[in-house]
């Protein structure tokens, strides 16, 4: 199983606006130990202190496929949720300044 997510596919705030018109989006992956299901506890990071959350559509692709066409993609699709993305704000604002590969 692979995590996959794609940002700035919506306006969160004025200042995204410049992104989704110019059509940028970032594809990124996350590790399957950064999925948290059930009742487990979330584990923050000791190397943050600046934790970030947003609500995100979660979507599971049960289906493999290639070259799939708008009309069939929800074939594909065989689970839909609501999850939780958490980010280290200050390793992000971090990893930006020094152009690192989060930026």
């Amino acid at each position: 199983m692979k995590i996959i997510g794609i940002g700035k596919n919506y306006v969160n705030d004025l200042s995204e606006i410049a992104a989704i018109k110019t059509g940028t989006q970032t594809i990124f992956t996350k590790p399957i130990s950064s999925l948290v299901t059930g009742n487990a506890d979330v584990v923050y990071p000791a190397i943050t202190n600046e934790i970030a959350y947003e609500l995100e559509l979660v979507i599971k692709i049960g289906t493999k496929g290639k070259d799939i066409s708008q009309e069939d993609a929800i074939s594909h699709i065989s689970e839909i949720a609501v999850g939780i993305d958490y980010t280290a704000k200050d390793v992000l604002i971090a990893s930006r300044e020094k152009k690192g590969p989060w930026a």
